[in-house]
């Protein structure tokens, strides 16, 4: 039989191969109308971003890849951004994400989730945020960081990242 602490280095491998199964097992998410925490679910139009996320995580050398998804509201693509955002800082060392949105108040909003998430994962895979404020969230153990932007004309300049998620893009003043 198998240790709780072996188990908890199967479990943490395993989220750290997979997105889906990170997503699946260990994502909880903000149940608004539920009025608790939710599991992520897997719908179909999520599952083709998590397929791509995958690919690209797994591709070497990496090349960038940019993506823009058409979107009708309240259908978990940003929550599901947010999981990512997470399984990249959580289980890959020296990632720098930035998430963007029209404002400053909507970007902290995104980094919320992730925070959100962060802090309903099991205390095996839960990572001290440090530093953790409203509009940055970082992990010493993996040495990255989440940012949280809005969309002005010099935001994220002269920086460089693994990823930037920009939420709402329609709705950014400085969108180019």
């Amino acid at each position: 039989m198998l240790k709780e602490d072996e188990l908890h280095r199967i479990e943490w491998r395993k989220c750290q191969k997979s997105l889906l199964y990170y997503l699946t097992h260990y994502v909880r998410i903000e149940g608004r109308i539920e009025q608790k925490a939710i599991n992520w679910q897997p719908w179909a139009h999520l599952l083709q971003l998590v397929n791509l996320v995958q690919g690209w995580h797994e591709r070497r050398p990496r090349e960038p890849v940019y993506v823009i998804i058409f979107k009708s509201r309240q259908v978990g693509a940003s929550t599901t951004l947010s999981g990512i955002a997470n399984w990249l800082t959580t289980f890959s060392s020296n990632t720098k994400g930035i998430l963007q949105s029209k404002g400053a108040l909507e970007a902290n909003e995104m980094l919320s989730r992730s925070r959100y998430i962060n802090e309903h994962h099991p205390e095996f895979l839960r990572l001290k945020a440090q530093p953790d404020q409203d509009d940055i969230m970082g992990f010493k153990a993996t040495e990255s960081i989440i940012r949280a932007l809005p969309s002005t004309e010099d935001a994220g300049r002269s920086t460089d990242t693994t990823f930037i998620f920009n939420d709402e893009w329609e709705k950014h003043k400085n969108a180019k």
